[in-house]
């Protein structure tokens, strides 16, 4: 059954080493994914070690572009050219920023409408350094930057919301496009003004 079904985050099977099987039929591969956790089955499949809940964005950038989604429970295929395309947004918005092809405002704007990825603290909120808060544009990212640690993800419009004035956000430390997310333009009355 094909649909233009869309989630956000899905639980699929996975191997110890982090693998997720992809199956082939005549004309396709694909990953089987459960939509929730209660509607996983009672046993992983053979060779699985464990269930993980990923955001739909991440399974985009780690498999070709011939893989879609299985959605279980239902049947619905979805196929991940558009959750691909979001997913790299950002990177390429901090890209041509960094080239001067596009201004602080163009990038704050992609910022806005991202999922982006933080380090998770003990308690609710963000975890600043030296008055400078991380943010990452894919949990592949966020991993490679700073391993195995616990995350939370939200959309870069609830970063700016609850930003306090005296911290400065990151994007993607330790890239080669990584960069500073202008001051000047991360108020929202800066963004309602010059939408308005």
């Amino acid at each position: 059954m094909s649909s233009p079904v869309e989630v956000g985050h899905v639980w699929v099977p996975a191997a110890a080493t982090g693998a997720v099987p992809v199956l082939q039929t005549d004309d396709r591969r694909i990953v089987v994914a459960f939509t929730s956790e209660e509607s996983l089955p009672p046993e992983l499949p053979p060779g699985c070690a464990e269930w993980q809940h990923l955001p739909v964005e991440q399974l985009a950038l780690v498999f070709p572009e011939d893989v879609v989604l299985l959605l279980e429970p239902g049947g619905h295929i979805m196929d991940l050219d558009g959750p691909r395309e979001r997913a790299t947004a950002l990177v390429n918005a901090a890209t041509q920023y960094l080239d001067k092809q596009i201004d602080a405002e163009d990038l704050v704007d992609v910022f806005r409408r991202s999922i982006v990825y933080c380090q998770a603290g003990d308690e609710p909120g963000f975890l600043a350094h030296a008055e400078t808060i991380a943010v990452f544009s894919s949990l592949i990212t966020f991993t490679q930057s700073l391993g195995d640690t616990a995350w939370f993800s939200t959309t870069g419009q609830d970063v700016l919301d609850q930003l306090n004035d005296r911290y400065e956000l990151f994007l993607d430390p330790w890239t080669s496009h990584a960069t500073e997310i202008p001051r000047a333009v991360q108020s929202t009355e800066t963004h309602q003004q010059r939408h308005d």
